[in-house]
């Protein structure tokens, strides 16, 4: 099962807090760890520290769509998946 199939859908969110919230469903529903993470978005030329995920993931605003690109590829997002969630 990959995390377009979590049924999570971007367009649910009305505001910057339900946004991230989604976003850490998909994180959590992965079963992958901040670092694995890390790791995948490396090997895709992304550039996600472990760190920055948690602190983009701990917050209530809207992260930059860099990040969060990086983190739905990382979590096997497919790209026209990925796409919804920058519109």
């Amino acid at each position: 099962m990959t995390a377009a199939d979590f049924g999570v859908e971007p367009t649910t969110a009305t505001n910057p807090e339900q946004y991230v919230i989604l976003l850490r469903r998909i994180r959590d529903q992965s079963g992958l760890a901040y670092r694995e993470i890390a790791r995948r978005a490396r090997r895709t030329g992304d550039v996600l520290p472990a760190s920055t995920l948690a602190t983009m993931l701990g917050r209530p605003t809207l992260p930059r769509r860099d990040l969060v690109s990086a983190l739905l590829r990382a979590c096997d997002v497919p790209d026209e998946h990925v796409t919804k969630w920058l519109a």
